[in-house]
């Protein structure tokens, strides 16, 4: 027999094992789940025992006593009045349900909010450098005015900056900023007393600031065929006169050529959205110096901020919300620890009612069925230890199985890496022979060849056809 059917016979003996092994382990484990359920049977069985144990205990010292105690008839119902009392307490508070199930996704879920809030704190923590980045550009640029807002901006009277009250397209920053000429980090005050507050103070820089009681709401110019700059402009309606007063019945325009035209025949100011402006004066502005990238980046980063701020709060609030709900579910679970104590306190108060009620008891039957009962429980605490060494046992038994499965598909996983390599390489040896013979095959043509000419120089020139009359010129050559 050769190497490799000794391979193929290793890789046959390891994938049988597999199989047997995986049958074996797959008929333990439903042995496992069998003894699994027996297990929980006789644990409701010793819990059922335990209760009546309980319950009969206490009948029979009940008994005990009241057999020296002569009980009126009214004395009876005084206390079965009482006990009555009790059992509705008791029965109330019975009640009280603990639903594991709800617990345990209740707890998935606030992790799953715990990670999603993780993500977000890193995420607010990226937008912050971002915003900071957009901060110092902003500086950098000039905008000095706003680090002057920082310092007064939760004054009483105190607006905001321009930027902060409109909301200005992208496709109009340009646009916007060549005909306010700053206006955007403006600070807007309620009125001129404000501003006079914030001047006696010592500010870190220069500001200027716009009393927005001083601004009036004029009506707007219409042309035909042409949008005015503050139409593109969103603000509320208490900022309408701001917007007007910054955008001084501006109309947008195409191209500076057209808009030069346009200017000279209504008397009106026109901008390009790239920020070519012409005034109504005919002053013609070009090659504006685009600093609306810094004003966008700082506005996207307060934004995107903002966004974050508002989802961090949900998902803190669920958090919290879960908090409450898990709290509570727990605070059940501790009541429900001693529900058992509870429902067999309930079961002999009961009993203790019909002894009452009734005028006949035997203490020695009560007696008697205790003992049975005791008797019993030994038997099933006997039972349970024995089904619970063999459930052991069988887990032993069921972890040593998948250690072997493992080993042989480790195995199994080798012999196949091994027998895969070795194919390739003796496919790599064939390709070499082939090729080998190949070459000699050539290289012996060759050979043969110079050997007939060498041979026919030495003899000199005549016709081969009459050496070989029977062959044709192709056959000769062959030969």
């Amino acid at each position: 027999m050769n190497k490799n059917s000794f391979k193929k016979m290793d890789l046959q003996y390891y994938k049988n094992e597999l199989k047997l092994i995986s049958e074996e382990l797959n008929n333990k484990n439903q042995n496992l789940k069998k003894f699994d359920e027996k297990l929980k049977n006789y644990q409701e069985k010793k819990k059922k025992f335990q209760l009546n144990v309980f319950i009969l205990k206490n009948i029979v010292n009940f008994l005990k006593i009241y057999k020296d105690k002569k009980l009126t008839e009214d004395e009876k119902k005084k206390e079965i009045s009482i006990i009555k009392n009790v059992l509705e307490e008791k029965k109330a508070s019975e009640k009280i349900c603990f639903d594991y199930d709800m617990l345990t996704k209740l707890i998935d879920k606030r992790k799953e909010l715990w990670r999603e809030e993780k993500r977000l704190m890193e995420n607010k923590k990226s937008i912050n450098e971002a915003f900071k980045m957009a901060e110092n550009k902003l500086f950098v640029s000039g905008h000095f005015s706003y680090n002057v807002y920082k310092e007064i901006k939760d004054q009483e009277g105190v607006i905001g900056c321009v930027y902060n009250l409109i909301d200005i397209p992208e496709d109009f920053m340009s646009a916007f900023e060549a005909v306010s000429g700053g206006f955007l980090f403006n600070i807007v005050v309620e009125n001129e007393q404000v501003v006079n507050k914030i001047l006696e103070k010592d500010l870190s820089g220069n500001a200027i600031f716009i009393p927005l009681n001083k601004l009036e709401e004029k009506n707007e110019i219409e042309i035909e065929g042409l949008e005015s700059l503050s139409s593109k402009i969103i603000c509320d309606n208490k900022y309408k006169k701001l917007v007007q007063f910054i955008t001084r019945n501006t109309f947008l325009t195409s191209d500076l050529k057209k808009g030069s035209e346009i200017s000279k025949k209504y008397k009106i100011s026109v901008v390009t959205k790239d920020g070519d402006l012409v005034t109504k004066s005919g002053v013609m502005t070009g090659g504006y110096e685009h600093k609306s990238t810094v004003i966008i980046e700082y506005k996207k980063s307060i934004n995107e901020l903002e966004h974050c701020n508002n989802n961090l709060k949900k998902v803190q609030n669920k958090i919290s919300k879960l908090n409450i709900e898990i709290e509570t579910i727990n605070n059940l679970q501790k009541e429900n620890i001693n529900l058992d104590g509870r429902v067999s306190t309930i079961k002999f108060l009961e009993e203790k009612i019909k002894i009452l009620e009734s005028s006949k008891y035997n203490l020695k039957s009560f007696e008697s069925k205790l003992e049975n009962l005791n008797l019993k429980n030994i038997g099933l605490r006997t039972e349970i230890i024995k089904i619970e060494n063999e459930y052991d046992n069988l887990k032993s038994e069921v972890n040593k199985l998948e250690k072997s499965k493992t080993n042989i598909k480790n195995i199994l996983n080798s012999v196949e890496n091994f027998d895969m390599e070795r194919k390739n390489l003796k496919n790599q040896l064939d390709n070499l022979k082939i090729k080998e013979v190949n070459k000699l095959t050539c290289n012996s043509g060759k050979s043969n060849l110079f050997k007939k000419r060498r041979i026919r120089k030495k003899i000199g020139n005549f016709q081969c056809e009459n050496l070989y009359p029977n062959l044709s010129r192709e056959q000769i050559a062959e030969n």
